[in-house]
């Protein structure tokens, strides 16, 4: 009788385990990062970025396929302190919304610069958001050149610019 009542009740704890996997499951992407954080669960992404808007630079945001991902809202959020009163030089956070619809690739680029300046000096983000039926599966943020990359290419000369009469 002892046996029979620890295998109704491995069945019972086995049946309860196998149907709390069959609901639908999402995925929840966290990218955290110094001014950034991203999440992405399901079918919204929210992204914060931290910024000082007394400086002249504020986040943008922009989405190359926006049938893919919409933005829903976009609300600045001052940082809390006991004042009600905005403080000049205190940061606050741009808090975005986006919703996914439909399936394939959406770039979003997030940037920090002077919206006045003709070369900005921008912080830029870019990342690449996957979504398969309306449900988020990857957030991937596209590299950016490392400073000797960078300096590499810039020092390269292209085989085609030398002439056999600058060859020593």
């Amino acid at each position: 009788m002892k046996k029979l009542a620890i295998i109704l009740t491995a069945l019972l704890v086995l049946t309860a385990l196998a149907f709390a996997g069959c609901g639908k499951s999402h995925t929840k992407i966290n990218i955290g990062r110094d001014n950034l954080d991203l999440v992405a669960e399901g079918k919204t992404l929210t992204l914060d970025l931290t910024g000082i808007p007394s400086t002249g630079y504020e986040w943008t945001c922009e989405i190359d396929n926006k049938d893919l991902l919409i933005e829903k809202s976009h609300e600045t959020k001052e940082a809390a302190d006991d004042s009600s009163e905005p403080k000049v030089g205190a940061s606050v956070k741009e808090h975005y919304t986006f919703e996914a619809n439909g399936s394939g690739e959406a770039r979003l680029t997030a940037k920090y610069a002077r919206s006045w300046e003709e070369a900005p000096d921008e912080i830029e983000r870019v990342f690449i958001v996957t979504v398969e039926n309306g449900e988020i599966t990857m957030v991937s943020e596209e590299d950016e050149p490392t400073i000797d990359e960078i300096l590499n290419e810039a020092m390269t000369i292209p085989e085609s610019d030398i002439t056999d009469s600058e060859i020593v």
